[in-house]
């Protein structure tokens, strides 16, 4: 863990599966390897290791696991997102979400999972499912509640929700909205060009002319 901690992913893979060799079944050490390898791009070896966690761990009925289980299956389908397996992603996400405010207190970096999920979503055109995950990123991000003051990720975050938000309303063809959630992009990143774009496509749809070409 010390090795995790300090960056050191290959020597803190190393400890994990000296461990596995002596007990099989540590479901502790099946995750930090999945983690690990997950950390160093290697997708297909954090699958194996997190199905392992997964098989072991239904074994487990205390709240030690379940957090453990949920935070696998979170891994898991962070893996197939990285691999743009959006659909295989999903089916991780999904069971995660079951609870969504138990898995919010167990980790409140799944945040940035919702955010995953609401794209996924948006890729498969389940427009309403994308909207209704970016609605509880946006009010888990609420700028009244960060400001000036946010920290760079979840900024990152915020403007990225708020931007997919935004293509949402315009292939749903709601253009108002659009320009709504585009102008809350704009005060965090006020030269972006991809919102820009959408902003002033929003504003050509509804006939304001002089708006879209100024974009």
């Amino acid at each position: 863990m010390t090795y995790f901690k300090l960056g050191k992913y290959e020597n803190a893979l190393s400890d994990a599966n000296r461990v596995l060799e002596i007990d099989p079944t540590n479901i502790n050490s099946f995750i930090l390897c999945g983690e690990m390898y997950f950390m160093l791009g290697k997708y297909k070896e954090a699958f194996m290791n997190f199905s392992k966690a997964l098989e072991v761990n239904s074994k487990f009925n205390t709240n030690n696991a379940q957090k453990k289980f949920i935070n696998t299956l979170l891994f898991h389908g962070e893996s197939h997102y990285s691999l743009e397996q959006y659909d295989k992603a999903l089916l991780y996400y999904n069971k995660a979400f079951l609870n969504l405010s138990e898995a919010l207190e167990i980790n409140p970096l799944e945040v940035t999972t919702l955010l995953y999920r609401g794209e996924a979503y948006f890729k498969f055109g389940h427009y309403y499912k994308a909207f209704y995950d970016l609605e509880k990123v946006l009010e888990l991000y609420d700028d009244a509640l960060y400001g000036s003051k946010m920290p760079l990720k979840i900024k990152s975050n915020y403007a990225n929700a708020l931007t997919l938000q935004s293509k949402i309303c315009f292939n749903l063809q709601w253009y108002e909205e659009t320009i709504q959630f585009l102008n809350k992009a704009l005060k965090i990143n006020h030269k972006n060009k991809t919102i820009l774009t959408l902003r002033g496509g929003a504003y050509f749809y509804l006939d304001q002319y002089n708006n879209a070409i100024r974009d």
